[in-house]
């Protein structure tokens, strides 16, 4: 065979080889770059639409620290509303029908104010070592609501604590334990009596922890 004709044939081959490792080359690049399928995305990192779907617990609410989030939360709740106001055997009665594990959670008057919240929450963290003081007056366990509507009836007030406790319900920015005789108004007479009568509250400090108490929205 001429040995042109070798040289023709061996450049032929060399050029076919260089032509199909670039096919290759330009297939194996372009699977690279297309998307995953549904289940690899499944077995992966879960996607922004499923992890804004999670949402908090009201436990997990108490203790969180992203207060925009708490806020986002409590400020669309409505399980805390105004009902039975003055009726308290009506208000026990609905109370009671709330499950022990369930809150209640939201503002019962006016729309909750971002900065006001912040506030309050702060505000309570001094009492922190006290059980009975809820820790946001917005998201407050059924469990400790109906303690202190027990407290309400049932702890005895002397003379003194009485005064003191007569005392304190006019010094309120409410002018009284909420701003209506709905639950909350009991349980934060429940909550000044047992502050007076076991923690010897004075009735200033009885009416600061009210004050951050409110649950009734507004600034």
């Amino acid at each position: 065979m001429p040995k042109r004709r070798k040289k023709a044939i061996l450049v032929c081959l060399v050029l076919l080889t260089s032509v199909g490792i670039l096919c290759l080359a330009i297939v194996t690049v372009m699977l690279m770059g297309r998307p995953l399928s549904n289940t690899t995305m499944a077995r992966g990192t879960p996607t922004m639409a499923s992890s804004t779907s999670l949402t908090m617990t009201p436990q997990e609410l108490l203790v969180s620290a992203d207060m925009q989030q708490r806020f986002s939360v409590l400020s669309k709740a409505n399980t805390d509303y105004c009902a039975n106001i003055g009726n308290r055997p009506a208000i026990d009665a609905d109370m009671a029908q709330m499950a022990q594990e369930s809150y209640l959670q939201g503002s019962c008057c006016s729309p909750m104010d971002r900065t006001r919240y912040e506030q309050q929450i702060h505000a309570l963290k001094a009492y922190a070592h006290i059980a009975q003081i809820p820790t946001d007056p917005y998201n407050v366990p059924v469990s400790l609501a109906k303690t202190l509507l027990h407290y309400d009836q049932s702890i005895q007030l002397t003379a003194a604590q009485q005064a003191t406790y007569n005392q304190a319900a006019t010094m309120t920015n409410d002018h009284g334990w909420c701003c209506c005789q709905c639950w909350a108004w009991y349980v934060h007479s429940g909550l000044a009596k047992y502050l007076i009568t076991t923690q010897h509250f004075s009735a200033v400090q009885v009416v600061a922890v009210i004050n951050e108490e409110d649950c009734c929205g507004g600034a």
